[in-house]
């Protein structure tokens, strides 16, 4: 059977699961998938979903049967369940590494047995056990965790002192684990894939953490040569021992020059999300490649990439904004702050565009901030490109902001400028002081002196596509 006439089964249908689902469509494939919601995200772009528990066995069978390969979205599907069905099923990732990575303890030693640095830990499930594991741990400062179901600092406590040993009281009846502080200097992650002959491995990155749960990631990680070669080679060495296949996303703590495995995830992985846009090709393509058969591509770097990671908490701010009015904003402004800075390494990276190079005739001729003239001529420019291409990067990312503010694509720039305006109301052009006259001198300017920013357009724009833009705005 082709490529094109293949069918992958995802269980979960969560984000990352609507992601797999889209690069598999470009590679001609077909995507079911199977989840307790009927709306989650990746029923909506999937060709047949299922609505069932993880659990459901009659219901995995199914997905089985209407998929030629199937895997799995997430980690907390129970491992159990595939044993029986891997033996009449193609489900090449196997059960293994999901069974491997929903306990901490047995993830950890697992990953001893396989020659990794790992802090040192214990088991711990009531006051005894607990006291006997600090010591084994080497005292305070440690971390307590629950074995299972932890994730984004969930289920963790450090331990400074005796008196914190009553905060894990709660936990008791719960296995759990006590390791070791490491005091590190960041996190690395790696990402590879393998089908059982080659693994191919993304570029180390680096991830800041605020409040337990993944902020930012650096790529590539700030490290040398040979550290990230360690890291690699470990990376990829530990999946083939493991008789891993697909994709294994591995956590790092890295302390000056050692390396102490962290956490594994036998899925695609949120510190991964950048090689969409970072790499030439990223971790759900190859997830994909694998699962339809073939051959992997080595990824590459195309150039320095900063990925922030949007929480429900970040649109919750916005909608707090447009609900309280602009007062609301002050407490915020340092999350602005870092945005912006954050904003202009990406900028540097990747160049500014027609939105950036329009702007300029109106802030230098009527004095307008310059932040605020970028969003005089940001909805404009990009309806246009919309107008003109249909498909594409762009398509993508308005289907995602679609989803974040809930509402359809073709109303997506209108709700985006309604929350906005509650930071920075917009303007017409005329607002400002500009004349009609003036949009031909504008659209002279842009075409004569911003050649650089109009080279990197999503679509080309010609003069009187570019006139048209003011005119729109005016």
């Amino acid at each position: 059977m082709g490529a094109a006439m293949k069918t992958i089964g995802v269980i979960g249908a969560g984000q990352l699961g609507l992601m797999l689902a889209e690069e598999a469509h470009k590679l001609g494939a077909r995507v079911v998938t199977l989840d307790p919601a009927a709306d989650a995200p990746a029923a909506r772009v999937a060709d047949g979903h299922i609505v069932a528990a993880y659990d459901d066995g009659a219901a995995l069978e199914e997905l089985c049967r209407r998929s030629d390969v199937v895997t799995y979205e997430f980690e907390n599907v129970p491992g159990e369940v595939l044993i029986p069905l891997v033996k009449r099923y193609n489900i090449p990732q196997g059960f293994q590494p999901l069974y491997d990575s929903q306990d901490r303890l047995r993830e950890k030693c697992n990953a001893v047995a396989h020659g990794l640095r790992t802090p040192r830990f214990a088991p711990a499930d009531d006051r005894p056990s607990l006291e006997a594991a600090v010591r084994e741990a080497g005292g305070f400062p440690c971390v307590f965790k629950t074995r299972t179901l932890g994730y984004d600092g969930h289920g963790q406590v450090v331990l400074r002192s005796e008196e914190d040993m009553a905060k894990v009281e709660p936990y008791f009846g719960r296995p759990g684990i006590v390791e070791e502080f490491v005091a590190f200097d960041f996190e690395a992650s790696a990402i590879v894939v393998g089908d059982g002959r080659e693994t191919v491995c993304f570029p180390v990155g680096r991830n800041v953490h605020r409040d337990g749960i993944l902020d930012l990631s650096v790529v590539p990680a700030e490290i040398p040569d040979a550290l990230r070669d360690r890291i690699v080679s470990e990376s990829r060495r530990f999946m083939q021992e493991c008789g891993y296949r697909g994709i294994l996303a591995i956590e790092y703590f890295v302390k000056g020059d050692e390396i102490y495995f962290n956490e594994m995830a036998p899925r695609p992985h949120n510190s991964g999300h950048w090689t969409i846009e970072g790499c030439t090709t990223n971790q759900f393509r190859e997830l994909a490649r694998y699962l339809l058969g073939m051959p992997l591509e080595e990824p590459r770097l195309v150039a320095p990439t900063v990925m922030k990671n949007i929480l429900g908490r970040d649109l919750a701010a916005a909608e707090a904004i447009a609900r309280e009015g602009r007062e609301a904003r002050l407490p915020l402004l340092e999350d602005f702050l870092i945005a912006s800075n954050y904003a202009g390494f990406a900028f540097g990276t990747a160049g500014c565009a027609a939105v950036h190079a329009m702007s300029y005739p109106l802030g230098g001729k009527y004095h307008v901030p310059h932040g605020e003239s970028n969003y005089a001529m940001f909805t404009g420019v990009l309806k246009n490109y919309m107008e003109i291409k249909q498909d594409g990067e762009l398509a993508v990312m308005n289907h995602y902001l679609a989803e974040l503010l809930g509402c359809g694509v073709p109303e997506v720039y209108d709700r985006l400028e309604d929350l906005l305006n509650q930071i920075l109301p917009k303007k017409p052009l005329h607002a400002y002081g500009v004349t009609e006259a003036d949009l031909e001198e504008f659209t002279r300017s842009v075409m004569e002196t911003q050649g650089r920013l109009m080279g990197n357009n999503f679509v080309p724009l010609d003069a009187a596509r570019v006139l048209k833009i003011y005119t729109e705005l005016y």
